[in-house]
């Protein structure tokens, strides 16, 4: 099929499917690999972006209140998807108005998708985004 594609002969609707379907055989195969389950559960490093970091806390999206950080505090975070621990998003936000935008739109997805989803969150001790410093 790959060969026809990169001809420019679009697949037939049967192709798709069982092309579809084969990747999907693959992706449950991965995903039942333990060399891949290690992968997914390893801590980010940090180290590579030359920061140090707070130890993680886990929450679910509607809990970043019990972070307590004060208003306009850089954070980073893992989304995870909470069964699987599959990571669905990896990104940094502000605290107070930025974070609460953020997580409420994540509680809604994965209510939406019915999901189960966690927060691994962690407070950078120096600045990793120096071209924002005043």
């Amino acid at each position: 099929m790959d060969e026809r594609v990169a001809q420019g002969n679009l697949a037939e609707p049967a192709d798709r499917l069982t092309e579809l379907r084969r990747l999907g055989d693959e992706l449950r195969d991965i995903s039942r690999d333990a060399g891949i389950l290690a992968l997914l559960e390893k801590e980010p490093d940090f180290s590579r972006l030359e920061i140090t970091v707070s130890e993680p806390q886990i929450i679910g999206p509607g809990e970043y209140r019990s972070l307590e950080l004060p208003v306009d505090v850089k954070i980073l975070y893992v989304v995870r998807d909470g069964d699987t621990r599959e990571i669905l998003k990896v990104g940094e936000t502000t605290s107070g108005r930025p974070l609460v935008a953020r997580f409420d739109r994540y509680q809604r997805a994965a209510d939406r998708l019915g999901k189960r989803v966690e927060s691994e969150v962690r407070i950078p001790r120096s600045n990793p985004f120096p071209e924002e410093a005043d």
